[in-house]
């Protein structure tokens, strides 16, 4: 009886212990919320009241851009944890001065909430203006606070964005909540949106010659800022082109696009011809944009369009991409065609699709008009990545329309579209000419060079240099132009423009292009020339670890390759070599000051240097790269880091690739250059 006792109260110990265990707050995970994100007053000041609730013991903190936090007072700073919501009273003075603004943070010690605190005062805050941080130097050590309309976002993960004054526009490459000596992907927590004011700090930085702000290692840092955005509602979008230009084309019975125009990739596509929408409002990331892609097998640049809006807020993002109105009862054939490719596919599954959609209410509003369904045209599961495909799309239901919208339509988030060769009708598209590259550079001796020409026009090729002959001297479409060259042997470097110029009435608008060849003088290494005529990166790379940066020299700016981190060995493979036969490669190398670095150049696809299919080099550290700020500055003379190798047998598919090692990653090369033996 004594034991079924002792077994009783031992089992109503532990109810009550395992019942108190799940009302006390110390039990549960630590949490805290607050009533309110923003409160603003007049510049007359006054009282508002946030209402906190909290599970442990809390204090307040206060942050402001400049100077203290005295025009603040609260009617407590700290709290013990409650199962209720406790009222904070925050009372702000009046502001005879600037526009101030402060963020009050309830912090428990591992979780925070936070409130920002805005007031408008007698006259604005002056900030520097844009165009007058451009003027500044590149450097790691000046902050600048800058004030400008968000106007862009496009990446919600890093914080990476445009913002914009009266006085221009500045991309800037990670913003953080606080400042931070890396990117710790704090910008989610801001709930910053296009159209707000932002205030930031930054230093000036530069990327392949383009002015920035933020960086990998000190990315910018939010101040405050005043709402001015929203979240998307219906009819809210993001509008890529002029309506009146687009309609004033009127209906087309035929027509062509392959996007050769596309200069770099990640940009607007602007043409009169396109409309291009997304339901997203937060700028181009999430909308269509261009691409362009090094194609090894040509050694020429695939140029198209693309989506892949994953790093949208919404749910799904629904964008079209709208050519001209198409004129059906002339069209012949009556066929809508494109090209498609998929890019990336989520592997956890995605339900993103491409659709051919038309309208004949189109006028202007994409929401709005009424679209039909034609045919669905998206990839279906396990399809091949990079594997581009044809559509042809039946038109003939709709013979009797003058005037119809053809759009592709994208839904989705995850997957990304590629799209290329987009037309109706005979498809006939507009003239294109250009080269593979813009010149190299060649030893004193007598050889020859190649270089492809991209045109679907006629065309003509002409030297200013009798010592530098051409052939063929004229061409129609896709070719190939060899350029045979005499010894030099005036003691002087010599120079030969070569000029391929448009033939034919319909090439009447494109303008001539060129290719600079300079000859050595005897016994001149062709050591000197820092521009590559190997092809670069176009985008940086951070799965291979591989930049597409600058260096400067003598005042100069050149392209350069940034392989490796601190950490990850870097790699590197080119597009094929536009030469063949036996070849001499040189290049600059540099190691990070006072590092070493463990290089190796590996042959591919036939061919050998140095009569080996690979070689491991070291370049030097001593002097070397300085600093981390782009363009890289290099110590010491730059013909201690040339070097120069033995290609033989390189064919029309040889490429090189580039490595480092874990242990010695990083390194620079610039002036990349492959030249007649």
């Amino acid at each position: 009886m004594l034991k079924n006792s002792v077994r009783l109260l031992l089992a109503a110990v532990l109810v009550f212990l395992t019942a108190g265990c799940i009302k006390d707050p110390e039990f549960q995970p630590a949490d805290m919320g607050v009533s309110v994100e923003e409160l603003s007053f007049s510049k007359d000041g006054g009282e508002a009241t946030v209402r906190l609730l909290s599970n442990r013991d809390w204090e307040t903190e206060i942050t402001v851009t400049r100077g203290t936090a005295d025009w603040i007072a609260l009617s407590d700073t700290a709290g013990t944890a409650s199962g209720d919501s406790v009222a904070v009273t925050v009372t702000v003075l009046p502001n005879t001065g600037e526009d101030r603004d402060a963020v009050l943070r309830f912090t428990t010690g591992t979780v925070y909430a936070q409130v920002n605190i805005v007031q408008p005062g007698e006259f604005r805050k002056s900030y520097m203006t844009i165009a007058e941080f451009l003027q500044m130097p590149v450097n790691d050590e000046t902050w600048y606070e800058l004030c400008g309309t968000i106007t862009d976002i496009a990446s919600i993960q890093f914080g990476n964005l445009t913002i914009t004054d009266e006085t221009g526009s500045l991309y800037i490459y990670g913003l953080t909540a606080t400042k931070q000596s890396g990117n710790d992907q704090s910008f989610a927590s801001l709930g910053l949106k296009v159209g707000d004011e932002l205030v930031l700090m930054t230093l000036r930085g530069e990327h392949n010659g383009e002015p920035q702000g933020g960086g990998r290692e000190y990315p910018a840092y939010y101040v405050s800022h005043t709402s001015g955005g929203s979240q998307p509602v219906e009819g809210d979008g993001y509008l890529i082109g002029d309506y009146s230009k687009w309609n004033a084309a009127g209906a087309l019975t035929s027509f062509l696009d392959d996007f050769s125009s596309v200069e770099a990739g990640n940009a607007a596509y602007v043409s009169d011809s396109w409309l291009f929408w997304s339901s997203d409002p937060n700028g181009l990331s999430q909308s269509w944009k261009t691409g362009t892609f090094d194609n090894a097998s040509t050694g020429m640049t695939d140029k198209y369009i693309q989506i892949a809006p994953y790093n949208s807020s919404l749910d799904e993002v629904v964008a079209y991409a709208l050519p001209p109105r198409a004129d059906v009862t002339g069209m012949n054939p009556r066929t809508f065609k494109f090209s498609k490719a998929l890019y990336h596919l989520d592997e956890g599954g995605d339900d993103s699709r491409l659709e051919v959609v038309v309208s004949t209410d189109f006028s202007g509003d994409f929401e709005a008009a009424s679209w039909t369904v034609v045919e669905d045209v998206s990839f279906p599961a396990g399809a091949e990545r990079n594997q581009w495909v044809e559509e042809t799309v039946d038109l003939s239901a709709y013979a009797s329309e003058s005037s119809l919208c053809i759009a592709l339509r994208y839904t989705g988030k995850s997957n990304t579209y590629r799209i290329d060769n987009v037309g109706y009708g005979d498809g006939e598209v507009a003239p294109y000419l250009s080269l593979s590259g813009s010149g190299t550079t060649v030893t004193s001796e007598a050889g020859s060079l190649t270089f492809q020409v991209s045109s679907n026009v006629t065309w003509t090729v002409a030297s200013d240099n009798t010592d530098f002959t051409p052939s063929p001297s004229s061409g129609d479409g896709q070719g190939q132009i060899t350029v045979t060259y005499t010894a030099n042997t005036t003691g002087e470097d010599r120079t030969s423009v070569i000029t391929v110029s448009p033939d034919g009435g319909d090439a009447r608008d494109l303008q001539q292009v060129t290719y600079t060849i300079v000859q050595k003088r005897e016994g001149a290494s062709v050591g000197g020339a820092y521009t590559s005529n190997v092809g670069l990166p176009s985008d940086d790379n951070t799965s291979d670890a591989s930049y597409i940066h600058s260096v400067s020299i003598d005042g100069e700016e050149y392209p350069a390759l940034k392989l490796g981190t601190n950490s990850k060995a870097g790699t590197y493979t080119t597009p094929a070599l536009a030469m063949q036969g036996d070849l001499t490669l040189g290049m600059y190398a540099m190691a990070w000051s006072g590092k070493n670095c463990e290089l190796t150049i590996t042959v591919n696809n036939g061919g050998t240097i140095n009569g080996q299919s690979s070689v491991t080099v070291e370049p030097r550290s001593d002097g070397g790269v300085a600093g981390s700020e782009i363009p890289y500055v290099i110590e010491g003379d730059m013909l201690d880091y040339y070097m120069e190798f033995a290609l033989e047998g390189v064919t029309s598919s040889t490429t090189l690739t580039f490595s480092t090692v874990s242990t010695a990653p990083r390194c620079v090369i610039t002036g990349l250059n492959v030249n007649p033996k």
